[in-house]
């Protein structure tokens, strides 16, 4: 059963009939494959476009029916209110000044339960004072129980103690600023200068916009004496830009410790955040899948092919670290060996850059699903590729050729390697004894790090073997094990896989109440005006009244990596347009007001459509 606010759910197109379906499939078929060896885009007689199915309904958007004084309130005039807009901005922007950086090293660092902590923590106790004083109704009605020293774990306790909790999620730490690049910066980094039109610094979007959005949020609605029927939780960590061991993980642990395994009814957290699209077109050739790919990275909402899409990530690719080592005897480099110890490592290196994984499209990946919106509802979607995806069964082998033509599309169909980084030898004039090559994986949802295991030992084990390495593997269970040992060689060749890896994500619903609650709150905001200032009623609203959900599959990570076990229902999602912000994780971050204001509108309406949810 659906939201009871919500309409009935968009009826998908009724199919067509199937027409002359032999030769559909043969011509499309042909074009694929043309395409996949040569590129380029065809045209079909119309006779030829004729699908079997249509997917991707829309769920309408959901308005709140109960204490509709509060839409009037909060909704149409304190967020379109200049004077608090601008207030609220310039919160954004004190947020920004607390600088909350987070490094590498700290990961294996924990903090210490009471005492000194390093200095490079310092701003985290500074975060959570700053939250107490700008926001009072939040610390006087809802409990805070910090945990792990710096993570913030607050409930907003509600009269319903039988239904599931909304969990919202957010981290307060920022990747670092790179000294070198300070003075490309329009504003300091940490200035969170406030221009009229935009909030600049670092954590601006990823994702201090969030976590203040948040608190904004549920600060109005306090302050419109709004009561939740059903308990919110918000859950902010400390360190996800460095996987977020200490503070999501023993959030995650004091959810459990709470009763709350498979007892919350929907995790929000972050999505992923990518260069414009417009940007990544310029860089690639017009009929490049880039054009595809744009409209599917990452969760926020974005403009392309005629349509608009508010992309919500229901799974995330996994993701592992392996350690390549190898050591050879020395001695001095006027006396060589055919093939030095960096020869050799070289020499597997390009062995595994030759033997990529295999793309493949399994009716279980949410990039297809995406495809499926974007054939949908992609207005200037060429008319080939539409039936080419509606098809897909028919042509899959050929589409998924075509898709792995551009990396970007491929890597959200395979599993991606990547070599980031070498060392060894020591000295010019003495044969190296020692290197190492280290590689990121992101391995695709039909895959597991096991199999990543396995597939480095099938490509190296050929090499291990030619030049007599002793080779043995530590997986990520820490066992080892022995491949091949050569009982003269006095060299060795270990491969390790990273302690931390990560499974793929479970994929989250697409359909259903939960879904169409969340989805439809998306459309209910993402529709709407928000740069028009000036309250006007609900009856009036002058926004977008075509944006299209659609659910993908995130390449990177997030803090939900340690939720798994609190819901099946986790999402994550942005609320706001990739052309209104800037300077991910690089110089410039910064963030118009507008979208912001669409933030905190949307964890508004979020919360208080939960409340009226029937499960």
């Amino acid at each position: 059963m659906g939201h009871p606010l919500a309409l009935q759910t968009e009826p998908a197109r009724v199919p067509r009939r199937p027409g002359r379906t032999p030769i559909v499939v043969a011509a499309l078929l042909t074009a694929l494959v043309f395409f996949a060896c040569h590129g380029g885009i065809p045209s079909f007689p119309s006779e030829f476009l004729r699908d079997d199915t249509t997917t991707c309904a829309q769920p309408n958007p959901v308005v709140p029916a109960v204490r509709t004084d509060i839409t009037d309130k909060n909704y149409n005039g304190l967020f379109r209110n200049p004077e608090w807009r601008a207030q609220a901005a310039e919160r954004l922007g004190q947020s920004v000044r607390i600088n909350t950086e987070t490094f590498d090293y700290l990961r294996d660092m924990p903090p210490p339960k009471e005492g000194k902590d390093v200095e490079e923590r310092k701003g985290l106790e500074e975060f959570r004072k700053w939250l107490e004083e700008t926001y009072p109704l939040v610390h006087k009605k809802l409990s805070l129980e910090v945990v792990n020293r710096y993570a913030l774990l607050y409930t907003w306790e509600g009269s319903d103690h039988v239904s599931k909790p909304l969990v919202l999620c957010s981290h307060i730490d920022v990747v670092p600023v790179s000294q070198s690049s300070v003075d490309q910066w329009t504003y300091p980094p940490f200035s969170g200068h406030v221009d009229g039109q935009a909030v600049w610094g670092r954590g601006s979007v990823d994702t201090k916009n969030t976590l203040v959005g948040i608190v904004e949020a549920v600060e109005a609605l306090l302050a419109a004496d709004f009561v939740p029927q059903r308990t919110v939780i918000l859950a902010f960590g400390y360190d996800e830009e460095i996987s977020g061991y200490n503070g999501a993980k023993f959030l995650a642990d004091a959810l459990l410790a709470k009763g709350l395994k498979d007892n919350v009814g929907l995790l929000v957290d972050e999505g992923d955040y990518k260069i414009p699209c417009s940007h990544l077109i310029r860089a690639m050739n017009y009929l490049s899948t880039a054009r595809i790919f744009c409209l599917l990275k990452g969760p926020g909402i974005q403009s392309q092919m005629g349509s608009t899409f508010a992309q919500i990530g229901i799974s995330e690719k996994g993701y592992t670290d392996v350690t390549i080592s190898l050591s050879t005897p020395g001695g001095h480099s006027s006396i060589p060996p055919p093939h030095t110890n960096i020869g050799i490592l070289s020499k597997l290196i390009t062995e595994l850059e030759a033997h990529p994984y295999t793309p493949e499209l399994l009716d279980t990946n949410p990039f297809l699903a995406s495809l499926q919106c974007l054939a949908e509802h992609a207005k200037d979607i060429n008319p080939w590729l539409r039936a080419a995806i509606r098809n897909y069964k028919k042509v899959r082998a050929p589409l998924v050729k075509y898709l792995a033509k551009d990396s970007a599309t491929r890597y959200m169909m395979t599993t991606s390697q990547a070599v980031d980084m070498m060392s060894g030898g020591v000295k010019l004039n003495a044969l190296p004894e020692f290197s190492s090559a280290a590689i990121n994986h992101r391995v695709a949802t039909h895959q597991t790090v096991a199999d990543v295991e396995a597939h480095l030992v099938v490509t190296l084990l050929p090499i291990a073997k030619s030049y007599n390495l002793n080779f043995t593997t530590i997986d990520h269970t820490n066992t080892t094990h022995s491949h091949h040992q050569h009982p003269d060689s006095t060299a060795h060749l270990v491969v390790e896989t990273y302690r931390g890896a990560l499974e793929p994500a479970p994929i989250s619903p697409s359909t259903g109440p939960v879904w169409d609650t969340l989805a439809g709150t998306v459309r209910r905001v993402a529709q709407d005006d928000w740069v028009t200032l000036g309250t006007r009623p609900e009856n009036t609203r002058v926004g977008e009244q075509s944006v299209f959900v659609t659910p993908v599959l995130m390449a990177a990570n997030t803090d939900t990596r340690h939720y798994w076990t609190l819901t099946r229902n986790i999402y994550r999602y942005d609320p706001i347009r990739e052309n209104r912000i800037a300077g991910i994780h690089t110089v410039n971050e910064h963030i118009a007001i507008s979208e912001f204001i669409a933030s905190i509108a949307f964890f508004h309406e979020l919360i208080r459509n939960w409340q009226e949810l029937a499960q």
